[in-house]
């Protein structure tokens, strides 16, 4: 019974527009990691040593990047309704 419930909510609550906003914030993330991960690889210099530091870069400007896409995503839906 309780997952009749919430079956029938989430079909209310979700609407299709909600699965193309996911799938477009996935693949802009997707971009975002792959961009900084190649950036941040191929500057990269110091043998080992630097192969550690380039990734601790490269994770840290991930994690920005998709705060600041997120938050153009966020702004642009709530902007277009």
């Amino acid at each position: 019974v309780t997952s009749v419930v919430v079956t029938h909510d989430l079909h209310s609550a979700l609407s299709i527009g909600d699965l193309g906003i996911g799938l477009a914030k996935s693949v802009a993330f997707a971009w975002v990691i792959a961009l900084t991960g190649c950036h941040c690889g191929l500057r990269m210099t110091g043998g080992a040593k630097g192969v550690g530091e380039a990734t601790t870069i490269s994770v840290v400007a991930s994690i920005f990047s998709i705060i600041v896409v997120d938050s153009i995503f966020t702004t642009l839906a709530t902007v277009l309704g």
